[in-house]
């Protein structure tokens, strides 16, 4: 254990040491590497405590206690590296000015005007919304099943799955093979879409609360806070709240369905009343079968009517207010991932 700790310890150290050399602005190539060797020092360290975990059932704890013991410094890391990214930003920017940027360089800097004319060109009007419904469907249909995860599972590991599922996509569409600009694209996506990711993982998180109770699991028995007063729910109230209101959406579904195939037939019925005809009788019944399917559409309509206006008035804001609690509580114990 004491080996591991030290060279833990010196991993870390290791890190700031490679951070400090770059005090001042660096050019991007430089930069780069400073990256390169942050993240094969990351990985190293990680791989340091997993072995500690092979050697120690305790690894959790050990784990937890590393983290606490140095959050102070890998938050002074991150910093540091936010740091350097700004200043590469100041310091493309002026070359740029200068001309002294190559335009057509493979490897050159992005700046965000240039990463939102790319996002403009080949996602433009909703497609965007279009390409992140689809990743997250594609996500929350295996392995961010939230009626089969954790909540842990889902803070340590949806930021990762989401930049990948976007950049794959990303790359099909524009057909771009530049790894900088696609990563550029898919984090800036990522960053200024954050909420209404969220907001679509909370109504996938409702969604299965209705279904069972493997959801559960997910909201680990935590109170979703649904208003201004802190009106809270816990998961029982939710899953029964969710499956009444999807039982009501699909029984107003199902009389939109027969009011519209009711109204067609009285459509059909009523040209072929129009129509000139020798038989009387035939006539007469097709009249009969139009004022039946007068009173079934009358009747229709009243029992519509008043399920729609039940509703909106018992249901409809609720659930507003419970998918934006939710969503609330997605974000609100997240990390932020930071991004220019």
């Amino acid at each position: 254990m004491s080996d591991t700790k030290l060279d833990n310890v010196d991993m870390l150290e290791r890190i700031k040491e490679v951070l400090n050399e770059y005090e001042d602005t660096v050019p991007m190539e430089e930069y780069l590497l400073l990256v390169k060797e942050y993240k094969e020092l990351c990985v190293k360290f990680e791989r340091l405590l997993q072995k500690e975990r092979e050697r120690n059932h305790k690894f959790v704890n050990v784990k937890r206690e590393l983290t606490e013991k140095y959050e102070d410094e890998i938050r002074e890391l991150n910093f540091q590296i936010e740091e350097y990214k700004r200043e590469n930003l100041r310091y493309r920017t002026i070359l740029k000015e200068k001309g002294l940027l190559g335009q057509n360089s493979q490897d050159r800097f992005l700046l965000k005007q240039d990463v939102h004319e790319l996002i403009e060109k080949y996602f433009p009007g909703e497609k965007v919304k279009e390409l992140l419904l689809d990743v997250i469907d594609d996500l929350t249909n295996s392995v961010l099943d939230f009626s089969n995860i954790t909540l842990k599972f889902f803070d340590d590991n949806k930021i990762l799955l989401l930049q990948r599922a976007i950049y794959k996509k990303v790359m099909v569409i524009t057909e771009i093979d530049n790894p900088q600009i696609l990563t550029a694209i898919t984090n800036t996506i990522l960053r200024e879409h954050f909420v209404l990711i969220h907001r679509e993982f909370a109504k996938r998180v409702l969604e299965a609360s209705a279904v069972g109770r493997g959801v559960f699991k997910f909201l680990e028995n935590q109170f979703i806070e649904i208003d201004e007063e802190s009106e809270r729910w816990n998961n029982f109230a939710v899953m029964r709240f969710m499956k009444e209101y999807i039982y009501k959406q699909k029984e107003i579904t199902k009389l939109r369905k027969k009011l519209d195939e009711a109204n067609l037939k009285l459509e059909k019925l009523t040209k072929a009343l129009n129509k000139d005809s020798e038989d009387i009788q035939d006539y007469k019944q097709k009249a009969r079968v139009k004022k039946q399917l007068e009173r079934e559409i009358r009747s229709i309509k009243y029992e519509l009517s008043e399920l729609e206006q039940e509703f909106n008035t018992s249901y409809r804001e609720n659930y507003q207010l419970l998918l934006e609690g939710t969503t609330k509580f997605l974000l609100d114990k997240r990390i932020s991932i930071k991004m220019q």
